[in-house]
């Protein structure tokens, strides 16, 4: 047998021919400063030039288990039981939950019973904040890019940042009932009778939702165990007609929360705005236990043949720890960022997930979200 001989010689490539040349390394590392005078911190991030698909399990996911001022003995920072990415399809899930987000394959085509649907992350990063003054290193965050799909967990305590957007439309509110006054039940029914197509939007955030203790209803981002429309939020129940919204506007001063009417059109309709205090809108609760939200769908949704679907990721996730109350860029991607680009991690460990990443309906911010199927063997703890 003969062997094949191969002769190849390097040669240098003129300047011509590299300009010529363009690509973008596995790893890249940046730096920037805060942009801010008086702010020394610094950032060294290694971007991960890569995209994963993954679907992931954990009895437990507990970060910044220590003792913190005013906080109960043993409690953490974040704790989730059952933590998940990723989920295995289920038909069955959406005969019971025909309105809960779901994903399709990149060609468009519906996952089959028994098969695994990732949870995707573009364009993961390490991020390491230091402090120019004192030459330490005082925060590190782990952060995903872009990501959609489905974080599921029994949520505990949870420090950070979980804006949920509640969209709807007015005819959802026949799923609230309301303990309030005669009025506030009365705007209960005219809406969902006379306005049931009209978009209703409003923001869920972690809050104080204990009413013995202080700030009930207020923002709470340190081991938060409920989730809420906060004190002073808007609940908008946009396009109304303008007749209904007269109505409705002539009973406001006999209801428990605060409504009127804005962008009012003779020939149109009328948004209705109502105010969010003490955990409590028109009498419906407004605060939650986080723990009934056992799957929340991260990315952007959208409306596909009648299902709501994750069609697109959203950014600014990440997990991070640091030593003192620390600023990061929510946007990696944003080039000239300014402080307002920022946002406010306390010290410790601390879960971001953006504004806009999770969407649900009224329905599921009432009364929960069932979580999705996660194992393959039924170990009889929920989560097959």
């Amino acid at each position: 047998m003969n062997a094949a001989v191969v002769h190849a010689e390097l040669k240098p490539i003129s300047d011509e021919a590299m300009s010529e040349v363009t690509g973008q390394a596995f790893v890249s590392v940046d730096r920037q400063q805060y942009p801010s005078a008086d702010n020394n911190t610094s950032y060294t991030r290694v971007n991960l030039g890569m995209d994963i698909e993954i679907q992931t399990n954990a009895d437990t996911f507990e970060l910044g288990r220590y003792e913190r001022d005013g906080e109960v003995e043993g409690s953490s920072d974040v704790l989730i039981n059952n933590f998940s990415l990723g989920y295995i399809y289920d038909s069955s899930y959406y005969e019971r939950n025909p309105d809960a987000a779901r994903q399709l394959k990149a060609d468009g085509s519906a996952y089959q019973d028994g098969e695994i649907v990732p949870f995707k992350i573009s364009n993961p990063y390490l991020e390491f904040a230091y402090d120019e003054s004192t030459e330490e290193i005082v925060g590190f965050r782990f952060g995903f890019g872009e990501s959609q799909g489905i974080l599921s967990g029994a949520i505990q305590q949870l420090t950070g940042n979980i804006n949920i957007d509640i969209l709807d439309r007015g005819e959802g509110l026949s799923a609230a009932d309301s303990n309030g006054n005669l009025f506030d039940q009365m705007v209960g029914f005219l809406t969902p009778v006379l306005a049931g197509s009209s978009p209703l939007k409003t923001k869920a955030r972690l809050v104080q939702g204990n009413p013995d203790r202080d700030n009930y209803g207020g923002l709470d981002p340190v081991r938060a165990e409920y989730i809420g429309v906060p004190n002073g939020e808007k609940f908008v129940l946009e396009d109304v007609n303008y007749l209904v919204a007269g109505l409705i506007d002539i009973i406001s001063p006999t209801l428990s929360s605060e409504l009127y009417t804005e962008n009012c059109s003779l020939f149109g309709g009328c948004d209705v705005v109502v105010v969010a205090q003490q955990c409590e809108v028109l009498g419906i609760q407004a605060c939650f236990d986080l723990g009934i939200y056992n799957s929340m769908p991260v990315g952007q949704i959208e409306d596909v043949n009648g299902k709501r679907t994750i069609t697109g990721p959203s950014d600014g996730a990440f997990i991070s720890f640091q030593t003192k109350d620390l600023e990061y860029l929510a946007d990696v991607a944003k080039s000239d960022p300014s402080p307002e680009d920022f946002i406010k991690a306390t010290a410790g460990a601390f879960f971001n997930i953006p504004n806009g990443a999770v969407t649900v309906n009224l329905e599921e911010a009432l009364t929960g979200i069932e979580g999705q199927r996660r194992e393959y063997i039924d170990r009889g703890v929920g989560l097959f």
